[in-house]
């Protein structure tokens, strides 16, 4: 054999390991790999700025240093809420809630909730004499534990609404509450085509129910940027300006209630995110944030809308809406059936990302 054939053999057999080689590399690139921690224009890395956690729904938030996470997202995000007449209560229709505060002592065995005027609130964090009633979060019915009467009483009065009861996420052989299958589907979906299952499109009750939520609006951690409330504020700044108002405060992450404030990102560049690691968890999209009239509310003030423009959804609706939605901030699932723990500071690294907000498909 030739030393021309000789070498034209060792080329076709290198060949197909060169292009596995390859193949398994793009692989990894395309579905492990962070495709960036650091920005492009400078040398920041995405980290953690804040973690914010809300123990009542549409009460005010507390920001902690570490939190744990379990199936149902961040421990005691949202684990109570108010009832009356059968459902959720909110700030959207009864803003005042915006001046309620939660605080937890050391040992978090018991929640303790204030309000300017009021004497303090206790609640034991545990209570096996708890009685489970049915309510009501959007279209999803819940079974939840009742707090009791003193605490229904302690709302009823510093909300002006009768028969106020404080409830509490149960324990999970009581409470079951799926994120929203439309949501989730596309993620099991995926999992399905990487395991090269049969059909991939057909998705059992027990894969939707490994997607659990407590009483939140929808999903299990919201990640927002602090790059895109400044970009926000620099907006609704140049809506004022356009329309010769008085110029008001910059809006802050309170009026979003994100759970994990992000920093060192550009502006709007959680709307990209599809995979991330935060603390060694892996977090998924499930969908961005769909703003309503509650960030109209000054939690300041405890009233909806107090300078009659609107905003921020004036001027989301001018360079942020999709169809009727208004959108803002990314909710996310996390992907490890067992606890795990992030912290402020935390290395945020984007392990998968998608189209930019102006390709989105409307």
């Amino acid at each position: 054999m030739s030393s021309v054939q000789s070498s034209n053999t060792a080329l076709l057999l290198a060949l197909p390991l060169a292009i596995a080689t390859l193949s398994a590399f793009y692989y990894y690139k395309k579905y492990y790999a962070p495709q960036s921690s650091k920005k492009s224009n400078s040398d920041s890395i995405i980290r953690v700025g804040k973690i914010i956690i809300y123990p009542i729904k549409s009460c005010q938030g507390i920001e902690v240093k570490r939190a744990n996470i379990d199936k149902y997202g961040i421990i005691n995000d949202r684990r109570w809420m108010l009832h009356h007449e059968g459902r959720f209560m909110s700030q959207r229709t009864t803003p005042k809630m915006a001046n309620i505060g939660v605080a937890f002592n050391a040992d978090e065995t018991e929640l303790i909730v204030r309000m300017e005027g009021m004497e303090d609130l206790v609640v034991p964090v545990l209570d096996e004499n708890r009685l489970v009633i049915d309510s009501a979060v959007w279209k999803d019915d819940v079974k939840a534990l009742d707090c009791g009467d003193t605490a229904g009483e302690w709302f009823t009065r510093a909300l002006g609404k009768d028969g106020i009861r404080l409830l509490q996420v149960p324990p999970p052989s009581v409470y079951h509450r799926r994120v929203s299958t439309q949501w989730t589907k596309k993620l099991i979906v995926e999992d399905h085509n990487k395991e090269h299952v049969a059909n991939p499109q057909q998705v059992t009750d027990q894969e939707y129910d490994q997607f659990q939520q407590a009483f939140v609006d929808s999903s299990q951690v919201m990640m927002l940027s602090q790059a895109s409330i400044d970009d926000l504020n620099i907006h609704i700044t140049e809506t004022r300006k356009k329309n010769k108002e008085e110029q008001k405060p910059n809006l802050t992450h309170k009026r979003f209630r994100p759970n994990l404030l992000l920093v060192g990102t550009d502006a709007y560049e959680e709307d990209s995110y599809d995979i991330v690691r935060v603390g060694g968890m892996i977090f998924r999209k499930v969908n961005r944030v769909a703003r309503c009239k509650l960030t109209t509310v000054a939690d300041e003030k405890g009233v909806l809308d107090p300078y009659g423009d609107n905003e921020p959804l004036r001027t989301l609706g001018s360079y942020r809406k999709i169809g009727n939605g208004l959108f803002l901030g990314t909710h996310f699932v996390h992907d490890d059936p067992d606890q795990g723990e992030l912290c402020v500071g935390d290395r945020v690294d984007v392990i998968r990302s998608s189209k930019p907000w102006v390709e989105l498909d409307k």
